[in-house]
């Protein structure tokens, strides 16, 4: 003790020293030796105490080195005196090195005003500080961190470095603020929503009420807290039925939407009732359950809804009663939407089909059709497709029809819908067409008038001189033998006039009441010599059949010219069947015939030829169109069958298959009148006044000066005058001279022959007249009281009779 001093021995002590050499018994050992022994050991004592210090600094260094949080170590101007690894990587630099470059006031703190803060808590207090500021990293974006500083101070109390501890807490921040933000947007969405929101407990009872659900219900929220929901927003009857559904909701314990959107009607604070949407949602899992209710009043879609109905009902009557089709499909995906009934009636297919398949009904599209329509499809989507093609339906009848598009857009411009509309104009088209063909054979009809009229005058010309030259040669000459030739060309070239204006509709008709079968019977023997010997004429005539009021003399000509093309058309023998019945012509097939309905008798002609094919049909009547040989047919045939048979208010219609014959068959009124007048009556004597006066109105000189020739020969005193206007002028020179009879002409320039008849009969009431026509021209039946005609080409003969006729009438 004394070698190491009374100090040492207690320090040694407080240390353990000395206690561990006294327990090992160093007291009993010589002082010299004690001494250097108790040296020894505090040397290897002062060794493990500097491995363990080693050993611990090592272990902080350590955790200081890794640790996730930010460590550092400052000066009060900010000067970084220790940066851990942790704060490196938390401020994006490379190394430490870097980061002891930096300054931490000037080039970490966002603002100024938290970097004050913290130097100014920590001068001013001496405490810990701990905030949250925000921090810059190396590339210039910010980050929040949790800062823990205190100070390290020295024996005086004066700050040697401050010490911090820094934590990012930026995802922290961002949530916090993410959560604050959908905090404010969640309460300005309830206090702002259209419908009611309103939570309740597990006893139904509010809870929250927000704006929409005051003005809806119209309770105050102060009035409704802690009241039950069903209490003042169901009507009465409707309170147990909620109540219950509102105890199953509870035990089916569920999350989000524990019950389907319903329909109820809701009660006001004024007791009227409306219709509402509602729906409630279970909140999280808390326990004991709560529960927002979502009200919306439909009122106004109520309404909607019923005007929609009503709509869609009137557009289904219009869409399901119109004969069109109307159609909407999807326009970007072409999906069919909608499509009337009209479709499987035109179509002859289902209306479902289309909705499985949308481009059904292309497949039905004529071949020939097919891939036209195909290629204008991309114009339904730009308004501008409208198109025509035929269909063939599953019954292989072929249908015309006419298709428009055009597209529906939305209020962005955008076309969503192609409405369309399709109809059958089948029988449109065979309208147009037979419109057409009826123009066509009108205007050749009216060329064929016109020809007629002039060749009937020149005919008229011709066969008068020759039959006044013929009169004035011996018998028996070569010349009378030469005009007779001429006579008879002539007669053959009247006939082709007459099956002119017999195609024209324009030939005069002398009509009578007739029985059918006799004119049939009294023409078999003719029927019999023009068929040859290995063709059947055969005649089955209907007893019964109606009379009919026809030109005998022009049926007669319809039935050899149907007997000749049967003939023609049978090669190595076959049948001809001639026959007659009775129907009965309804509205609809009247109108479609241009006929009136009634009872019509019906004379066809059938055989057993080669027939005709559907392209021949379809030109039957057109005139000049045969199917004979050059030099054996006219091609008049069965136009001056048509022509016949339509101006006696008939109709015809012909069935025929290629090898299999032909039927036409002629369709005629029943008779309603009697016989009409003669056109053309005949006179069975001449008797001739020769000291008569008459006055001869025509255009055509020759023909003019051919009718004063044969007047004159007859001993009459003929004027001549070239017009209506020169005949009027011609007697207002002469006065109350008398003119016994005057013959015009119908179809004259400047005044035709019915307008001067009306003037005669003003001028000279009572005049006798006789008019000359070749054709039946409406003019004609418009003129004045017109009791004899004569009917072009005519003979010398003939004008004769007509003349002494007219000159044995009364006259003035």
């Amino acid at each position: 003790t004394g070698l190491i001093g009374e100090a040492n021995v207690v320090e040694c002590f407080r240390r353990g020293v000395v206690n561990c050499v006294l327990k090992d018994g160093l007291e009993r050992l010589p002082l010299a030796v004690r001494q250097a022994t108790f040296e020894q050991q505090i040397r290897a004592e002062q060794r493990r105490a500097a491995e363990a210090l080693r050993a611990s600094e090592d272990r902080f260094r350590r955790i200081v080195t890794f640790a996730p949080i930010g460590i550092y170590q400052s000066d009060l101007e900010g000067g970084f005196i220790f940066v851990n690894d942790g704060l490196v990587r938390m401020l994006g630099y490379n190394s430490q090195e870097e980061l002891l470059r930096r300054n931490l006031m000037r080039d970490i703190y966002f603002t100024v005003a938290e970097r004050e803060t913290v130097t100014e808590k920590l001068l001013s207090t001496g405490d810990a500080v701990n905030m949250a500021v925000r921090w810059k990293r190396k590339d210039g974006t910010l980050l929040w961190v949790e800062l823990t500083v205190h100070s390290l101070l020295d024996e005086a109390g004066n700050i040697l470095y401050a010490e911090g501890f820094a934590n990012d807490v930026t995802h922290r921040k961002n949530v916090e603020e993410a959560l604050s933000q959908h905090e404010t947007l969640l309460s300005a969405l309830i206090e702002s929503a259209l419908d009611a929101i309103i939570t309740i407990d597990h006893h139904g009872r509010v809870l929250e009420y927000n704006p929409a659900a005051e003005r809806m219900f119209g309770h105050p929220r102060e009035h409704v807290m802690g009241r039950e929901l069903v209490q003042f927003s169901v009507p009465l009857e409707l309170r147990a039925a909620q109540r219950a559904t509102f105890r199953e909701l509870i035990k089916a314990g569920s999350t989000g939407i524990v019950g389907r959107p319903t329909e109820l009607n809701a009660v006001r604070a004024d007791r009227t009732e409306f219709p509402v949407e509602w729906v409630t949602v279970r909140v999280g899992e808390l326990v004991p359950p709560l529960f927002t209710c979502f009200i919306r009043d439909i009122t106004e879609r109520r309404r909607a809804e019923e005007a929609l109905q009503e709509s869609e009902s009137r557009f289904r009557q219009m869409a399901e009663s119109i004969q069109e089709v109307f159609w909407l499909s999807n326009a970007p995906r072409g999906v069919m939407l909608y499509v009337s009934p009209a479709y499987a009636k035109i179509w002859g297919q289902a209306c479902e089909d289309l909705f499985k398949t949308p481009l059904a009904w292309l497949r039905s599209i004529h071949e020939d059709d097919r891939e036209r329509i195909a290629t204008a499809l991309p114009k339904q989507i730009k308004g501008t497709y409208d198109e025509q093609y035929r269909i063939v339906r599953p019954d292989g009848t072929v249908r015309w029809i006419r298709d428009k598009a055009f597209p529906i857009y939305d209020e962005s411009g955008t076309a969503i819908r192609i409405a369309g509309i399709a109809e059958d104009i089948t029988e449109r088209r065979q309208l147009e067409a037979k419109f057409l063909h009826s123009q066509k054979l009108e205007s050749v009809g009216r060329l064929a008038g016109g020809i007629a009229h002039d060749f009937n005058n020149l005919m008229t010309a011709i066969g008068t001189f020759a039959r006044l030259a013929w009169d004035a040669l011996e018998p028996d000459t070569q010349a009378r033998n030469d005009i007779e030739q001429v006579i008879a060309a002539g007669d053959r070239a009247a006939s082709v006039t007459r099956q002119l204006l017999a195609f024209a509709r324009q030939q005069p008709l002398k009509l009578e009441v007739v029985d059918p079968n006799e004119i049939v019977s009294n023409l078999r023997k003719m029927l019999s010599r023009i068929v040859r010997e290995d063709i059947e004429l055969v005649l089955e005539l209907d007893p019964g059949v109606h009379r009919i009021n026809v030109d005998p003399g022009q049926l007669e000509q319809c039935l050899m010219n149907l007997v000749v093309n049967s003939r023609d058309a049978i090669a190595g023998g076959g049948r001809i069947l001639i026959t007659t019945a009775e129907t009965i012509i309804r509205e609809e097939e009247a109108e479609r015939r241009e006929t009136n309905p009634g009872t019509f008798s019906i004379v066809s002609v059938s055989d057993t030829g080669h027939g005709m094919s559907p392209e021949v049909l379809s030109h039957i009547f057109e005139p000049f169109f045969t199917t004979k040989e050059v030099g054996k047919g006219t091609g008049l045939g069965l136009a001056v069958v048509y022509g016949i048979v339509r101006q006696c208010g008939g109709f015809l219609d012909i069935v025929s298959h290629v090898n299999r014959g032909t039927t036409v068959r002629l369709f005629f009124p029943e008779a309603t009148t009697k016989s009409e007048t003669d056109s053309f009556a005949q006179s069975s004597a001449v008797s001739r006044t020769r000291d008569a006066t008459i006055l001869i109105v025509e255009d055509e000189a020759e023909l003019r000066a051919g009718l004063a020739r044969v007047l004159k020969s007859a001993g009459f005193v003929v004027l001549e005058a070239s017009d209506g206007e020169q005949a009027l002028s011609l007697m207002s020179l002469l006065g109350k001279a008398r003119i016994d009879l005057v013959i015009s002409d119908v179809v004259m320039p400047k005044m035709n022959g019915p307008d001067l008849a009306k003037r005669l009969e003003e001028i000279r009431p009572g005049v006798r007249l006789i008019l000359m026509s070749g054709h039946a021209d409406e003019v004609f039946a418009s003129g004045a009281n017109l009791q004899i005609e004569l009917r072009k080409p005519f003979v010398p003969q003939v004008l004769l009779e007509e003349v002494a006729k007219a000159l044995e009438r009364p006259g003035e």
